[in-house]
């Protein structure tokens, strides 16, 4: 499919340290794919302190001493003309394997995901395990991975009541949604796996085990796997 034109980005204060730069009003690959490109663009200009990639925006934040707002929002509308005009090159995206264990033990409500679409929990896995899921944005705690490409046959509500820790690892569904947990934390999205993977590494560039663009795939694996590379710290 032919993505849709480029369309003038509306840009937003936040604050009076902030601004954001709307692409697109939809959670869709081309528009993503866009935000990525504007992100990447804006690094390097004077005063831009951070660059956030969202689903359908980039959150900008800049030192108001360097550079003022009516002079950012000019460099960003000269960034997106400049794309607009010669748009990034397509490049093949760059695919991550992340281990799952998807026993009981790991995935506590895989069983009633499974109830809710009529399915064995093996048949779930096996859905969620299809794709190439593609990394959208990265929060709420640092290097958590919100992905898009779920199956429909798989979309589930949150939870009711949100667990008070889910531990760091944890795989989960939210509606079409599927993440990652990267740190121990409260959450509400239903657990369905764990990867033994350390998602998020301060000591490590980047500290994130993977940035929005990138793709993701998951891999099953049994418990003694699981363990075994959870020892080895990887």
């Amino acid at each position: 499919m032919t993505p849709a034109p480029w369309q003038r980005p509306r840009i937003l204060p936040c604050g009076e340290t902030a601004l954001t730069v709307e692409v697109g009003d939809a959670i869709a690959p081309e528009i993503h794919e866009r935000v990525v490109a504007l992100a990447q663009a804006l690094e390097g200009i004077r005063g831009v302190i951070a660059r956030v990639p969202t689903y359908r925006s980039v959150f900008v934040e800049y030192d108001p001493l360097e550079i003022s707002y009516e002079a950012l929002v000019l460099k960003v509308e000269g960034v997106w003309t400049d794309l607009v005009c010669a748009p990034p090159s397509v490049s093949s995206q760059r695919v991550i394997e992340i281990p799952v264990c998807y026993d009981p033990e790991f995935g506590p409500d895989l069983p009633e995901v499974a109830r809710r679409h009529g399915l064995t929990p093996t048949e779930v896995v096996k859905i969620h395990t299809a794709p190439t899921y593609r990394v959208y944005m990265l929060g709420f705690t640092p290097g958590f991975l919100f992905l898009g490409g779920l199956s429909p046959r798989i979309h589930t509500p949150r939870r009711a009541e949100p667990r008070a820790r889910v531990p760091a690892g944890s795989v989960g569904i939210a509606g079409p949604q599927t993440g990652v947990y990267s740190l121990d934390s409260p959450g509400g999205w239903q657990i369905i796996g764990r990867t033994p993977l350390r998602m998020f590494d301060p000591q490590r560039q980047p500290p994130a085990r993977a940035v929005p663009g990138m793709g993701v795939r998951f891999r099953p694996i049994d418990a003694a796997t699981f363990r075994a590379m959870k020892k080895s710290k990887t």
